[in-house]
Parts: C-alpha cells; sequence; structure tokens
C-alpha cells in the first residue's frame, strides 16, 4: 500500500524558518531591516534574490525581478512608487547602472537607492542550509547525504529546496530513512 502525501508543511520561499543569512545576504537583508525606500538587488541567480523580494513583499514593499526584461507597464508601477514614496526592491543579474533597457527617469531614481550584490551562497553556507531545512521539515540528514547531494545537484537554493522536498516526500512514501541511495534515486529521476 502506497502512502498518500498532504503537504500540510510547505513554507512560503520567504518564511523565515526556510532561510538562513550568508555572507552573500547579509547586505541585503541588512538594508530590508533598516528600512530602505529603495534596495536594488544584482547578482547571479541562485543567491538568494527571490527570497529577499519575497521577504519586502511580506513587509509591503513593491517588488520587480528581473529588472533587465521587464516590461514598460511594470517599469512605469516601479517608477511611480518610488515617486509615491512606497518602498521599492527590485532585483536584477546586473547593477542598475549596467541595464540599458530601463526608463531613463526609472534608471535615474533606482540609481539614488541602495545598489547591493547578492553573491551565491558557498559551499559552507549551502551545507547550513540543507542542515536547516532538514531540521525544519524533521529529517534526519546524514553528512553523507549531504556531501553527495552538494557534489553532484545544481547550485541554486531553488534547486536544493525542490531536492529536499522529493527528497522528504519520498522518505516518507517508501517509509525510508534518508540515505545516499535514496538520494541518488531522487536526482536520478530528475535526468
Amino acid at each position: 500500500m502506497r502512502q498518500l502525501l498532504l503537504d500540510i508543511t510547505a513554507l512560503p520561499r520567504y518564511h523565515a524558518s526556510r532561510w538562513l543569512t550568508t555572507d552573500g545576504t547579509r547586505a541585503a537583508e541588512e538594508a530590508l531591516q533598516r528600512g530602505e525606500m529603495c534596495v536594488c538587488l544584482y547578482g547571479p541567480a541562485g543567491g538568494g534574490k527571490s527570497h529577499m523580494l519575497a521577504l519586502a513583499a511580506s513587509r509591503g514593499a513593491v517588488v520587480g525581478d528581473r529588472l533587465e526584461e521587464m516590461p514598460i507597464e511594470s517599469q512605469e508601477r516601479i517608477f511611480h512608487a518610488i515617486n509615491a514614496k512606497v518602498p521599492v526592491v527590485v532585483a536584477s543579474n546586473l547593477p542598475v547602472a549596467q541595464i540599458e533597457t530601463l526608463l531613463p527617469d526609472l534608471k535615474s531614481r533606482l540609481l539614488t537607492g541602495a545598489q547591493i550584490e547578492v553573491l551565491p551562497p558557498t559551499d559552507d553556507d549551502l551545507r547550513a542550509l540543507l542542515k536547516h531545512w532538514a531540521e525544519v521539515m524533521q529529517l534526519s540528514l546524514p553528512d553523507a547525504v549531504v556531501d553527495y547531494i552538494l557534489a553532484r545537484a545544481a547550485r541554486s537554493t531553488h534547486e536544493l529546496a525542490s531536492l529536499m522536498a522529493r527528497l522528504d516526500a519520498l522518505s516518507l512514501e517508501q517509509k525510508r530513512a534518508v540515505t545516499v541511495p535514496l538520494a541518488r534515486a531522487v536526482l536520478e529521476a530528475e535526468d
């Protein structure tokens, strides 16, 4: 008989219990804590920008992701929010100064805000994050499994969070402890 799983432990990405501060996100988190009116986050994917945006949105800020691809209507929304003194947090891969597709007035407003590079997590950050997620999920995660995952999985926090959810689900479904063979099965199912 196969056990059916109810997703009663799913937490939004921005929930504090799903995240640990890393050296790469510390400056962004501090800017949000200070209540900066305009924060521009930039850096490669997988560093935590989306988490920072969700956190800012949960606190009432107007947010915008992928600034370099943002449609004109969305740019205008951000511009009007800044003019109305509503907190704004935006994210992009490039610093605002290097984005050529922005409306000139929006670009000048954004350049007056805090410009914060969000760096990718280190191996130690990812290890701590996996262990933290396992604790939140009440899942025993041996170091050998963490090492196996980090050696083979994508370096993205989004990918690792998804992997942990699938690992937890398979462990419950099969009533098995989390082991390297179980982690291998989850990773091979992705291919």
